[in-house]
């Protein structure tokens, strides 16, 4: 990791945890009703490795516009790699509405981009350019305005092949901000407050500080899950 990583790592850490217990919300009144066990894997999940074993089952509950997310993501590309065929990763939209303005727009985005089978391809992207559509910071009023976002998000979809028609059709509709409020609505009855927010096997882990940790977790409940544990 270099040292950009570790400098916005810790400053999500020890600056940004206050500012982010706010809480997912809903961007419209579209219909979201969720029913089930939310610590369970549902049939509507973006998964980015559905073939892996589901003995060892990583959530995470993320907002595209969070910092402390963005500075997750490498941490997670990184053990996502490591552990293809141990863990099932699993990425649910939890956009912090009242303190992120573009991020339901983003949301929007990689869900639309789920309807022709590239949820992760968007998803990436996103965090990989969070600045370019975010701003150098989501409480900057200077920051990037909802038009110019969407226009990025536009590009995002024609960077990686998309029907760029039914694109805009989708992230328009109420179907897509239908199943983005399902999964707020899934996170809040897990009571959760804050992005990034993680559960491993149905329970809440804190957010690693490093690849490390991570891969220390993840190892652990995978040795736990062999059958050569089992008594």
């Amino acid at each position: 990791m270099d040292k950009r990583f570790w400098l916005v790592l810790s400053a999500v850490i020890i600056g940004l945890v206050a500012i982010f217990m706010l809480g997912g919300g809903k961007a419209n009144d579209a219909a979201a009703d969720f029913s089930g066990d939310a610590s369970q894997v549902q049939d509507d999940d973006h998964i980015v490795n559905p073939q892996a074993s589901r003995d060892v089952v990583l959530i995470e509950y993320g907002d595209f516009e969070c910092l402390g997310c963005g500075a997750l993501y490498p941490v997670l590309k990184q053990v996502e790699s490591e552990f293809a065929g141990q863990v099932t990763f699993i990425f649910r939209h939890f956009p912090l509405t009242s303190i992120h303005r573009n991020a339901f727009a983003a949301h929007r985005a990689a869900e639309a981009a789920a309807r022709q089978g590239q949820f992760f391809a968007m998803h990436d992207l996103l965090y990989e350019n969070q600045e370019t559509w975010n701003g150098p910071s989501s409480a900057d009023p200077g920051g990037v305005s909802i038009e110019t976002a969407t226009t990025i998000f536009e590009q995002f979809a024609q960077q990686i092949n998309l029907d760029l028609e039914r694109f805009k059709t989708d992230f328009a509709s109420e179907d897509v901000a239908s199943a983005i409020n399902k999964f707020v609505d899934s996170g809040q009855q897990l009571n959760l407050s804050s992005t990034p927010s993680l559960l491993l096997n149905g329970q809440p882990i804190q957010t690693p500080g490093s690849v490390e940790q991570l891969r220390q977790v993840l190892q652990e409940a995978v040795d736990a899950a062999s059958p050569l544990n089992e008594q």
